[in-house]
C-alpha cells in the first residue's frame, strides 16, 4: 500500500510541474514572413497573433516598428 501512495505522489508532483511550466514569452515582429510560431526564430507577423496564441503568464514581446491591419 506504501509503495502505491508514493507512486500517486510522484504522478502528483510531476502533473504539478508540467502543468506550471507552460508560461513563457510570444514574439512578434512585422518584418517576419507569415507563417512563425511567435517563437524568438520564427515569430509572429501580427500583434493579434501573439495575443491569440497568449495563456496567462505568458508576455507577448513586440518589435520595434509600425503594424497595420488589413
Amino acid at each position: 500500500m506504501e509503495k502505491l501512495l508514493r507512486i500517486i505522489l510522484a504522478c502528483i508532483i510531476v502533473l504539478i510541474i508540467t502543468c506550471g511550466a507552460s508560461a513563457g514569452n510570444i514574439y512578434v515582429d512585422n518584418n517576419s514572413p507569415p507563417g512563425g510560431n511567435g517563437s524568438l526564430e520564427h515569430p509572429f507577423q501580427y500583434i493579434q497573433d501573439g495575443i491569440d496564441m497568449a495563456i496567462d503568464g505568458d508576455v507577448v514581446i513586440v518589435a520595434d516598428g509600425t503594424y497595420k491591419g488589413v
